[in-house]
């Protein structure tokens, strides 16, 4: 995520205004990578508190412990629909749920290319993750949902969710189940839409990059996240 996304958001160019009053120094930032330059010790010992800031909250997340928990109970049987939103990007997880049946989602480092999700629940079932992400400074964005990935009971299911058009890393909680993934991209004013069938049981890394350039999305088993990948394959467009 550089500068120039960042700044495309409203609230976030407010909060960076020294900056925006520079045009010289945001030309010469607007290509940088944010994670980076909150780590750049130079440039953040020229900039104010504000600013200074605001970068360390965008590149680590802007909770204090970096952790954002919620515990969810329901009310009634019916669907649980839970959203976390960013400048750049946001995930909706989406499941069943049952009267007094608990759920834990637990976001590590939100918006940012580290982010964790876990997920774990009283019962088990299977869950639906949308991610929407922003690409750049205009209206190009790219959405991935993933259906049915198993969450066992009283066991945590995780995700990494990154930036842009980077990985995303899934660990199901329970037993093989056959997923069904859609990638849908609005790029340039281009829509495309493209879905694949495939089985989760453990890890798996997809990597909806491929899917832009060709009809295939390239997946690999992977053991944690962030793991080692272990082996690939590229699953045709149903």
């Amino acid at each position: 995520m550089t500068m120039a996304d960042i700044m495309s958001d409203r609230a976030a160019a407010t909060r960076l205004s020294a900056l925006v009053r520079n045009p010289k120094m945001m030309s010469s930032l607007s290509d940088r990578n944010v994670f980076k330059l909150a780590e750049d010790d130079i440039f953040m010992k020229s900039v104010d508190k504000n600013t200074f800031n605001m970068l360390k909250d965008l590149a680590h997340g802007n909770d204090k412990s970096n952790q954002i928990v919620h515990q969810i109970a329901g009310s009634k049987k019916g669907i649980l629909s839970y959203l976390m939103k960013n400048p750049m990007s946001f995930y909706e997880i989406g499941a069943a749920i049952n009267k007094g049946e608990t759920n834990k989602i637990t976001t590590t480092k939100p918006g940012t290319d580290a982010m964790l999700v876990g997920m774990e629940s009283a019962v088990g079932k299977t869950m639906k993750l949308l991610m929407e992400n922003r690409l750049g400074v205009g209206k190009d964005v790219v959405k991935v949902t993933i259906d049915r990935i198993p969450v066992g009971a009283d066991k945590k299911a995780e995700f990494n969710l990154q930036q842009g058009l980077g990985a995303i890393d899934i660990i199901g909680s329970a037993d093989r189940v056959q997923a069904l993934i859609t990638v849908e991209t609005n790029i340039d004013g281009k829509l495309s839409k493209k879905s694949f069938n495939t089985s989760i049981e453990g890890g798996m890394r997809i990597q909806p990059a491929t899917v832009i350039s060709s009809n295939e999305l390239l997946a690999g088993k992977i053991d944690k996240v962030f793991g080692q990948l272990q082996e690939s394959s590229r699953i045709l467009n149903k």
